[in-house]
């Protein structure tokens, strides 16, 4: 893949592979003074993980419970040992059922007989009030939890009931619980059974999105096209920069060129006392900067449509996709630069494994395509786009491929180059910039509502509606248990699927055994329902609807050798191997015209062997006919 300069760099350009000296690259260095783990101070309780050398620190702060005294320590010890195997998200939605814990325990009166709080002063049976107070019970005192469904309640209770089972199973906290605390019984029978699948897109919705990012995307690389032909056109006479007056900087040409070649395509630097009238003509009636830096930088809007593109191909969730780094892509390891392979961190994925590093989605793409949507050439849109702001970014931002200048009403916020952020305190896949500038695409085109997540699961529906195979989609998701694909991501169109296939599988199979193998649907890959038809060589138009005597309207046709002479069939008069078949049926019908009694034969077989010969087999071409039989199994015997 033509990126640029690929000497030692894996397909990707060179200024992308550079890392920033040490003096400037510490934001993900773990400094000799850091604390991980818990992190107790007079009115602080946190704990703080250590992601990876390439990844930021994840912190959870539990100052809400520094008030519940050895509780709170509790939690935290808990949390520090189950959290470093999980992703931030992860973390930060079990923060978020401590949170109803701790309102729970609010509105108990619990009485410390000593210095501080500790495990022991829970009731025997806290769980079951705790289960209780997510229900709505009125003897209690309780937030909105009674608007919970039975799935969100039961998530919620699992995750504070894990917390004892680890007191249960330490040597400092099992003495001090209540013997009979983890004997509460399942509140929400059945609750798994309410878990509702992430909306599936229709393929014309599918269609819809597709075009409104593909039209986007040509209308912008057309806008910056345009401003680089303005800022390689050397014919342009840049007037004084530090001039008082707005006139000489009207035209769009000479703000671009003056901004890129005098500020680095920064506006922070242009100082207003220093170059009033430049920084006059930015602000209007002469003009906005941010029609010159849309120009210049993408902003989170203009990114949409490559990031929509880029999910509909790549089917990554969020928090990978957002986080694209340079770094993860390149060459395939075999196919070398005809394929680009993208590889990208995922919790609990199916793919990699601790021992060789952190869990991967692997996908690759020819670069040979010319589509503009082919992700390759999205790729090299995006590179080419962003060298000016790739070099005003943080340090840890350099390798993002996703960065831009974000818009913002406070002066701090206006202009701020950067790349996607996952807070601390949310389990959003980025902060609002990026859920606002999707609902302003979502609205422009008039589309109907959908997410990263929504793409995910649509492109995995799909898998599943081609392959009808469930661990093909888990595959195609990464996920590492299929039960997440089965509840999460199988929408009613795929489990109608299944359903279906089962039902046919199931029919298939009491053919099989009903003609005693004899009438075998499975083709030469023993694929279920190749063979349509209940004798080999000839198709069924509809095998559930069969004329022929004996059979049941709704039930698959078991009349093996009865074909011939039935309105529903047909055959592939252009297939040697149907034409092979055809022949042993003849030779199996001669051979029950010696065997069997001729009476027996009259009524059976004699109508079949007369159709076969002078209906069936004239019909195949003349190649067919003169050309050489396959090579195939016996015909079954007919009795």
């Amino acid at each position: 893949m033509a990126f640029g300069d690929k000497r030692k760099t894996n397909g990707v350009p060179r200024h992308l592979t550079q890392r920033p000296s040490k003096v400037f690259s510490n934001v993900h260095a773990l400094q000799t003074n850091e604390e991980f783990g818990v992190i107790s101070r007079a009115g602080m309780l946190k704990v703080r993980f250590h992601n990876g050398p390439n990844d930021t620190v994840g912190e959870i702060d539990l100052s809400d419970w520094v008030s519940f005294g050895d509780i709170g320590l509790g939690i935290a010890d808990y949390l520090a040992d189950w959290g470093r195997g999980q992703a931030h998200t992860t973390r930060i939605s079990f923060k978020k059922s401590l949170t109803k814990f701790r309102i729970f325990l609010s509105s108990l009166d619990l009485e410390s007989t000593g210095s501080r709080l500790s495990v022991a002063e829970f009731p025997n049976n806290v769980l079951l009030m705790f289960g209780n107070w997510l229900n709505g019970n009125r003897e209690i005192e309780h937030d909105p939890s009674k608007q919970l469904t039975k799935s969100v309640k039961a998530k919620h209770y699992n995750k504070i009931r894990n917390i004892f089972l680890y007191w249960a199973r330490s040597e400092r906290y099992k003495a001090l619980l209540p013997s009979s605390v983890l004997t509460s019984k399942n509140l929400w029978p059945g609750a798994h059974h309410q878990i509702i699948a992430t909306n599936i897109l229709d393929p014309i919705s599918c269609s819809k999105i597709r075009a409104a990012a593909i039209n986007e995307i040509v209308a912008d690389i057309a806008l910056r096209e345009t401003t680089l032909n303005v800022l390689n056109d050397n014919t342009i006479s840049l007037p004084d920069i530090r001039s008082r007056s707005v006139v000489p900087f009207k035209e769009m040409g000479i703000k671009l060129n003056l901004l890129v070649k005098i500020f680095d395509a920064s506006y922070t630097k242009i100082d207003p006392k220093v170059y009033p009238g430049f920084s006059r003509s930015l602000r209007q009636p002469y003009g906005t900067i941010r029609e010159v830096m849309d120009r210049l930088h993408f902003s989170v809007r203009h990114l949409v449509p490559y990031i929509v593109l880029l999910g509909f191909e790549t089917l990554f969730n969020a928090e990978g996709l957002l986080g694209l780094t340079w770094a993860q892509i390149g060459e395939h390891p075999i196919f070398g630069e005809d394929r680009l392979q993208i590889r990208v961190p995922k919790n609990r994925s199916k793919l990699g494994g601790k021992v060789i590093g952190p869990n991967r989605q692997v996908r690759s793409y020819s670069t040979k395509l010319t589509a503009l949507e082919s992700v390759p050439n999205l790729l090299k849109l995006l590179e080419r786009f962003t060298r000016l702001t790739r070099n005003l970014v943080e340090p840890r931002d350099v390798d993002k491929v996703f960065i831009f200048y974000a818009h913002g009403n406070n002066k701090k916020d206006i202009n701020k180059h950067r790349a996607f952020r996952i807070t601390n305190n949310s389990t959003s896949s980025a902060d609002s910039l990026w859920r606002n500038a999707l609902q302003s695409f979502i609205d422009d085109n008039e589309l109907p509502h959908f997410t990263l997540r929504t793409l995910r699961a649509s492109g995995g529906d799909f898998v599943h509606k081609v392959t009808g195979d469930m661990k093909s989609q888990q595959l195609a998701l990464g996920h590492a248990n299929l039960d997440v694909t089965a509840k999460h991501y199988r929408g009613t169109a795929a489990k109608k699927r299944d359903e279906e296939a089962l039902s046919n599988a199931m029919a298939w199979r009491d053919r099989y055994i009903f003609t005693y193998g004899k009438s075998d649907s499975r083709n030469g890959l023993l694929m279920e329902g190749g063979q349509s038809a209940a004798t080999p060589g000839f198709g069924c138009v509809d095998p559930f609807n069969s004329p022929v005597r004996h059979q049941q309207s709704g039930k698959l046709c078991t009349a093996f050798g009865a074909c011939a002479s039935c309105p529903l069939a047909y055959i592939d008069s252009e297939s040697p191997r149907a034409y092979a078949r055809l022949i042993q049926f003849k030779n199996r019908l001669d051979e029950a015209r010696i065997a069997l009694e001729p009476v027996r034969y009259l009524e059976n077989w004699a109508h079949q062997l007369n159709s076969l010969q002078k209906y069936w087999l004239p019909k195949f071409t003349e190649a067919v006919r003169n050309g050489d039989n396959p090579a195939l199994p016996p015909f079954p015997e007919l009795e």
